[in-house]
C-alpha cells in the first residue's frame, strides 16, 4: 500500500495503532536536556550512563519505523557518512594501541549515530523539530545558569568558577563558549517565528543567560565566531524577518554586556550578592527591552503612527545595535580603542588583546596539530584508536608538552580512526551541508525553513569550532552537533525523498528493520552496562583497600576484570592486593597472580606512563627486580621527553643488580651493571641534562661494576645538584675509604 504524504506530515500512519514517536522524541530531547549538565559526558560514567539513554531511544525509534512500514536503511548521502565514521571506528580496533579506550571511542561513535538516525526521523515534522531545538536550548540555558550561580557562590559545583573564569558544568571555558552561542543561536531562530510575548520573552531570558556565561567564559574563539554565525542566521531569514532577528539577537546581547561589567567586577571584588544582582538586573532589563520592542511592533502596525514616528522608533533601534556591535567589537577584536573598553572584564581585555600568531595558545595547538597529522600519517588506515592520541604523541613531540587532546577534533578523529575517519567525518559535514543548500534553494520561507536555518547555523558553529579545539571529546557536545545535523538532514528532504520515504516497505524489510535496530540497541546496552558496572566494582574495591579490607578488594576488583579486562586500572590495583597478600602469607600462588595481573595491565594500555610506574613499585615489591626495569624502560619508550622515566630507568637497574649479587646471582645481574652512558647519550640526542638522581644512580652502578673512576666522576656530578650532595657526599667518602 502507498500513501502520498504532504509537507506537514510526512510520516505514515502506524500499523497496530501503536504511535512510538512522542516516546522516543521526548528520550532524544531529555538526552540534550540533561547531557551538557552531566559533565558534558566527558567521564565514562555519565556517558556510559547516557549511551544507555541513547540506545533505549534508538531501540524505540526503530521500532516506530518498523510499525510505519519504513526499513532501518540510509535514505540520504549523509546517512551513509555517519555510518561509515561509525565503520571507520569499528576498523581501528585492529591498530589500537590502547584497546579498552578503543571500545569506549567505538560505543561513543555508535551512541552518536543513533542519535543523529533518531533525530533525522525525528525531525520530519516541524513540531517535533522545534522540540528537538527547544530540548537544546535548555540545555544550554541550564549549564550557563549553573556557571554564573556558581560563581555567585550560590551553587557549590567544583570547576564551574575557577580563577575569575565560568567553565561551568562542562569545566573546560572554551567547549563551553561554543556551547552557548551555538544556543543563543537557536533561542533567536525559534524566536523570529513566534508572534507571542510570551515566547519572545523566554527567548530573551535564555539568549540573556547564555550571553553572559559566554562572557565570562572568556572562550576568544567563541566570541570571535558569535558574530559571523549570527550574521548567516540573519541572512537566512527571509527578508522581511531579518529585522526582527537582529532585535531578538541585540536586545538580549546588548543587555548581557552591559550586566556582565558590574557582574565581573562584583566577582573580583569578592561581594558575590552584588554580582547576582548584576545577573539578575541584566536579565531583567532584557526582558524589560524585548517587551518595549513587541508592544512596539504591534502599535507601529497601527494605520493611525505616522511615517515619521515609524522613522525615529527605527533610527533608536538603529542606534542601539551599533551601540551593542562596537561593544562586541571590543570584547572580541584586539585593539581597545573603542570608549567602551572600559564596559569589559580586564581578564577578557587582556586575552582578547594578546590574540596574535604568536600567542601561546595558538603556538601551541599548532604543536598539536602538527603531531596529530605525524600520528595520523604512521597509521593511515586504521588509526591508533580511541585514546590513540594520548597514549603516543610523547612519542611524536619535540619539546615536551602535556595534552591529553589534540584540540582538534577533526584531526583527532583522524588519529583515532584514520584517514577513512576522517574523510567520513568531513563528508558527513559536507553532504549535510548540500542537501541543506538544495533544501533553501527550493524551500517556501516558513517556519520550517527558520528552523532548519537555526540548526544548521548552530551545527555549523559547532563544526567549525571543533577543528581547532577538542569539543567532541565532550560528547554532550559532539551529540548536539550530530543531532543538529541529523534534523537539518532529515528536515530537509525533498518531496520526492517524503514520497519515497512514506510507502510501506516489505514484510521481510519491516522485520529486518526491527531486527537490526533492537540488535544495535541491546549491543550498546549491554557493553554501556557491563562498563559502568564494572566502574562500581572497581570503585567499591578501591573503597575495599583504603580500608586495608584485601580480601573485599580483590573480589571486587576481580569482577571488575571479569568485566572489563580492557581497563588497565583494575588490573593494577587487583595486582597490587594480590601483591600485598602474597607479601603477608608468603604464597606462591597469589605471587603468580599478581605477576598475571601485572602483565594484563601493561597489555592494555602499554603507553601509560603513570601506570608503568605503579607496576614498577608492584614489581620491586614482589621481588621481580627484572620485570621492574623493563616497566621503567618502557617508561621511557612512551615518553622519551620525560627526565624522570631515564631516573626511574637508573635507579631500577641499580636495584636489580645489588639484589641479583646479594642473591648470589652475578651472571643474571651482567646485564643490569652494564654503563648508563648509552641511556645518557640517549638523554642528551633529546637535549635533556643527566639530573642529580640520575647521576647518583649511574655512579653507584659504576661503582658496583668495578668502574671506579666513572662512578667517582657521577657521584661528583651528583654532589654538584643540591637535591643529592648529601647523600653523593657520603658516598664519594666511602669510596675514597
Amino acid at each position: 500500500m502507498k500513501r502520498e504524504t504532504t509537507a506537514d506530515n510526512p510520516i505514515p500512519p502506524a500499523r497496530l495503532h501503536l504511535n512510538l514517536r512522542p516516546f522516543y522524541i521526548g528520550g532524544l530531547a531529555l538526552l540534550l536536556v540533561l547531557a551538557p549538565l552531566q559533565r558534558g559526558l566527558f567521564f565514562r560514567a555519565e556517558l556510559l550512563g547516557a549511551a544507555m539513554l541513547a540506545a533505549v531511544v534508538f531501540a524505540v525509534a526503530a521500532a516506530d519505523r518498523a510499525l510505519r512500514g519504513q526499513p532501518l536503511q540510509p535514505e540520504k548521502p549523509a546517512d551513509w557518512a555517519a555510518l561509515a565514521l561509525l565503520a571507520a571506528y569499528a576498523l581501528s580496533l585492529g591498530g589500537a594501541v590502547h584497546p579498552g579506550e578503543a571500545r569506549l571511542a567505538l560505543l561513543e561513535a555508535a551512541a552518536g549515530v543513533m542519535v543523529y538516525l533518531a533525530a533525522s526521523w525525528a525531525a520530519r515534522t516541524e513540531r517535533a523539530l522545534d522540540l528537538l531545538l527547544q530540548a537544546a536550548v535548555l540545555g544550554g540555558t541550564l549549564t550557563a545558569a549553573v556557571g554564573l550561580l556558581a560563581a555567585a557562590q550560590v551553587l557549590a559545583v567544583p570547576g564551574a568558577y575557577e580563577s575569575g573564569v565560568i567553565a561551568s558544568t562542562l569545566q573546560y571555558r572554551n567547549t563551553l563558549g561554543i556551547l552557548m552561542v551555538a544556543c543563543a543561536l537557536l533561542a533567536v531562530g525559534l524566536s523570529v517565528k513566534r508572534e507571542g510575548l510570551l515566547p519572545r520573552l523566554a527567548a530573551a531570558f535564555c539568549t540573556c543567560l547564555m550571553v553572559l556565561a559566554l562572557v565570562g567564559s572568556q572562550s576568544r574563539g567563541a566570541l570571535l565566531l558569535l558574530a559571523p554565525a549570527a550574521l548567516l542566521l540573519v541572512l537566512a531569514v527571509p527578508a522581511a524577518l531579518r529585522w526582527r532577528a537582529l532585535y531578538h539577537l541585540f536586545i538580549p546581547a546588548g543587555s548581557a554586556l552591559l550586566a556582565s561589567h558590574w557582574l565581573f567586577a562584583a566577582l573580583r571584588a569578592g561581594d558575590h550578592p552584588r554580582a547576582l544582582a548584576a545577573t539578575v538586573a541584566g536579565l531583567g532589563l532584557a526582558l524589560a527591552l524585548q517587551a518595549c520592542y513587541w508592544a512596539l511592533g504591534a502599535r507601529l502596525n497601527r494605520a493611525t503612527v505616522s511615517d515619521r514616528t515609524r522613522r525615529l522608533v527605527a533610527a533608536g533601534g538603529l542606534a542601539y545595535c551599533l551601540l551593542v556591535a562596537a561593544v562586541y567589537l571590543a570584547v572580541s577584536s584586539t585593539a581597545h580603542a573603542s570608549p567602551q573598553a572600559n564596559l569589559l572584564p580586564p581578564e577578557l581585555q587582556r586575552r582578547t588583546s594578546a590574540l596574535s600568531a604568536g600567542d601561546h595558545s595558538v603556538v601551541a595547538r599548532e604543536a598539536y596539530m602538527r603531531d596529530a597529522v605525524r600520528i595520523m600519517l604512521d597509521h593511515p588506515l586504521t588509526g591508533a584508536g580511541g585514546g590513540g592520541w594520548n597514549a603516543l604523541y610523547h612519542r611524536y613531540q619535540s619539546e615536551l608538552y602535556w595534552s591529553s587532546e589534540a584540540h582538534s577534533s577533526l584531526l583527532q578523529t583522524g588519529v583515532e580512526a584514520g584517514l577513512p575517519g576522517m574523510a567520513a567525518l568531513l563528508a558527513l559535514w559536507g553532504l549535510a551541508g548540500w542537501q541543506l543548500a538544495r533544501f533553501l534553494r527550493h524551500a517556501p520561507r516558513d517556519g520550517r525553513r527558520l528552523s532548519v536555518a537555526a540548526a544548521a547555523v548552530a551545527a555549523g558553529a559547532l563544526v567549525l569550532h571543533s577543528t581547532f579545539d577538542f569539543d567532541f571529546s565532550f560528547p554532550a557536545v559532539a551529540w548536539l552537533a550530530m543531532a543538529l545535523l541529523g534534523a537539518v538532514s532529515g528536515a530537509a528532504r525533498t518531496r520526492r525523498q517524503e514520497r519515497r520515504g512514506a510507502e510501506h516497505a516489505p514484510g521481510w524489510q519491516v522485520a529486518l528493520t526491527a531486527a537490526a535496530g533492537t540488535a544495535a540497541a541491546l549491543a550498546v546496552l549491554a557493553f554501556s552496562y557491563q562498563w559502568y558496572t564494572a566502574g562500581v566494582e572497581g570503585a567499591l574495591g578501591a573503597r575495599a583497600l583504603q580500608a586495608k579490607q584485601l580480601e573485599t578488594a580483590q573480589a571486587h576488583y576481580q569482577r571488575a576484570c571479569a568485566l572489563d579486562p580492557w581497563t588497565a586500572s583494575y588490573a593494577a590495583d587487583l595486582a597490587q592486593v594480590y601483591t600485598a597478600r602474597a607479601l603477608q602469607a608468603d604464597d606462591a600462588r597469589l605471587h603468580y597472580q599478581a605477576l598475571a595481573a601485572v602483565r594484563a595491565a601493561a597489555a592494555a594500555e602499554p603507553y601509560n606512563t603513570e601506570l608503568r610506574a605503579v607496576l614498577v613499585n608492584t614489581c620491586l615489591a614482589l621481588h621481580e627486580p627484572a620485570l621492574a626495569a623493563q616497566h621503567a624502560r618502557a617508561v621511557v619508550h612512551a615518553n622519551p621527553l620525560l627526565a624522570q622515566g631515564y631516573e626511574l630507568v637508573a635507579a631500577t637497574r641499580l636495584h636489580a643488580a645489588r639484589a641479583y649479587l646479594q642473591a648470589g646471582l652475578p651472571r643474571q645481574a651482567e646485564p643490569f651493571l652494564a654503563s648508563l652512558q648509552p641511556l645518557q647519550q640517549e638523554m642528551e640526542v633529546r637535549g635533556l641534562s643527566p639530573s642529580g638522581a640520575f647521576a647518583l644512580a649511574a655512579g653507584q652502578l659504576d661503582l658496583l661494576a668495578g668502574r671506579q673512576q666513572e662512578g667517582r666522576e657521577r657521584l661528583q656530578q651528583a654532589a654538584a645538584c643540591p637535591e643529592t650532595r648529601q647523600e653523593a657526599a657520603r658516598l664519594l667518602a666511602m669510596a675514597g675509604s
